[in-house]
């Protein structure tokens, strides 16, 4: 039931919000777009069928780290 929330959702969103993008010709700002709104989908339809989605938090503290020596 969840999952057929989330496809209505974003299925509203791509008709109302990314359909006028598409239309106005800004490419850039479609693949930008485009891009989040697959990786947000995904990410949270994983979610929701019980597959564990890592987070980015590991990732940023180790680079922080090698960087700045911390």
């Amino acid at each position: 039931m969840i999952i057929a929330i989330i496809i209505l959702t974003y299925l509203f969103v791509v008709i109302f919000d990314f359909v006028p993008i598409v239309k106005s010709g800004k490419k850039k700002e479609y693949l930008v777009y485009l891009t989040f709104l697959m990786i947000s989908f995904t990410v949270l339809i994983l979610y929701n069928i019980g597959i564990k989605v890592p987070g980015p938090t590991g990732f940023i503290e180790n680079s922080i780290k090698k960087l700045f020596g911390v």
